[in-house]
């Protein structure tokens, strides 16, 4: 049982690492994407064990910090435009404020 916690597959994903995966790999390259995948669910266990709407919106903002900072304008854009969503039907004004912001400097 302890091998399981030393294994790969449950290797801390830091977002450097996915950073680095997508700028030299691209998003449409297989590991590059399962380990985009274990840093997303790394994330949203995260949120989910604060269990608050707050912090699950805090979650997808830090993907499209993740996506803007690898060049994935794109990406990044889409994922605020849904965390801009969320923070409005959760009611959560400073989120929606500050992702707006973010959104801006995008732009």
């Amino acid at each position: 049982m302890l091998e399981k916690f030393n294994s790969p597959e449950n290797k801390f994903i830091t977002d450097q690492e996915v950073i680095e995966a997508l700028r030299t790999k691209g998003n449409e390259d297989t590991e590059t994407r399962a380990l985009l995948l274990k840093w997303t669910e790394q994330n949203e266990t995260e949120a989910n064990n604060i269990n608050t709407s707050k912090a699950n919106i805090e979650c997808i903002i830090k993907q499209a910090l993740l996506y803007k900072e690898a060049g994935y304008v794109a990406e990044a854009l889409e994922s605020l435009e849904n965390a801009q969503l969320a923070a409005f039907n959760e009611k959560e004004t400073e989120l929606y404020q500050q992702i707006i912001a973010i959104i801006d400097s995008i732009d």
